[in-house]
């Protein structure tokens, strides 16, 4: 009699734990309808911890439930990734990159290579974006600091550095901007980037004449062109600077480099009659110091427009006393 208790007493136990079982694995299906809902509903965040659990009951059931495990797992590398973009979309940029990163380790968890990818090629992006928020709003330690976290993922992120070149020229930091259009030109060639390498060759050029420009305004005339030959090394078909060149060696008396500088922009000149005066009054004024009275006439009469009209008209009639002038 004993033994006939003890037996039923087992055979209670296992249809016990054979329901808890069955009722289990129900769990897990439940659960994931649940939860596959929420995440076309676009309720991300409550879909992740819903597949979470997901994944807990499974664990909990055991091999049993493997599959929809693995299906619960799968689901979870992309809505950290929705979660991110919507992040980014709402221009939330600091917290989109935080959940990049989230996403990238959730899908380097479960062995979602495009999602990781995709995740850590945003991350830089958005930290870039941000460098250049901080950047307009002349916040310029800020955006160093997004710039360097952007470089921090990607080392040759061309676009990053030529920014951080951008935030020296604003600082008037001659020295370290070069360094990083240098650099931005050099990595943009190598990832045949030429959108930035030409970018960051004028914002060189350019910031290159302007300096050199106030350096000649100061009589600094040596200075001046040391900076404007510097410049020429990024650029020499740009007009202004050949004419920047022709009118400082003028200043030095250095008539034949200003009349080679000075033929030179008139040939790049893109512009009108306006534009191409001041390069014609250079001329002429060299022209006339190497004592060409002839050519120097013929550059006066071009120049005398504009401006430079009465200038121009003075070193003919005065000066030159070209043959046939006539003031009009």
């Amino acid at each position: 009699m004993k033994r006939f208790t003890i037996l039923a007493g087992l055979t209670l136990t296992l249809l016990a734990f054979s329901s808890a079982q069955a009722q289990s694995y129900e769990d897990v299906i439940i659960a994931f309808n649940e939860a596959t809902e929420l995440a076309q509903q676009g309720s991300h965040t409550e879909a992740i911890a819903a597949f979470e659990r997901v994944i807990t009951i499974s664990d909990q059931v055991g091999t049993e439930a493997d599959e929809i495990k693995t299906r619960a797992q799968n689901q979870l590398p992309t809505l950290h990734f929705l979660i991110a973009r919507d992040l980014f979309s709402s221009q939330q940029l600091l917290e989109a990159a935080d959940a990049f990163k989230s996403a990238a380790e959730v899908a380097q968890q479960y062995g979602n290579q495009q999602i990781a990818q995709r995740s850590l090629q945003a991350i830089p992006q958005i930290y870039l974006r941000q460098g250049n928020v901080h950047m307009r709003n002349e916040e310029f330690d800020q955006a160093l600091s997004m710039y360097d976290q952007a470089l921090s993922y990607q080392p040759a992120y061309a676009a990053a550095i030529y920014q951080k070149g951008l935030v020296y020229r604003q600082q008037e930091d001659l020295d370290n901007a070069l360094t990083y259009f240098d650099q931005a030109i050099e990595v943009a060639n190598q990832n045949r980037d030429s959108d930035i390498a030409a970018r960051a060759t004028q914002a060189a050029r350019n910031f290159l004449l302007l300096t050199g420009v106030n350096q000649m305004e100061n009589s600094r005339n040596r200075q001046a062109t040391e900076l404007l030959q510097r410049a020429l090394a990024y650029d020499d078909s740009n007009a202004e600077v050949h004419y920047r060149l022709s009118e400082v060696y003028n200043k030095q008396a250095q008539w034949t480099n200003a009349v080679r500088h000075a033929n030179r922009s008139l040939e790049l000149e893109q512009g009108g009659r306006t534009d191409r005066a001041k390069i014609y009054f250079e001329l002429g004024y060299a022209l006339k110091n190497q004592g060409n009275d002839s050519a120097a006439c013929d550059a006066f009469s071009n120049a005398a427009f504009g401006s430079f009209r009465n200038a121009a008209e003075h070193e003919m009639e005065h000066e030159l006393r070209c043959p046939g002038y006539n003031r009009r």
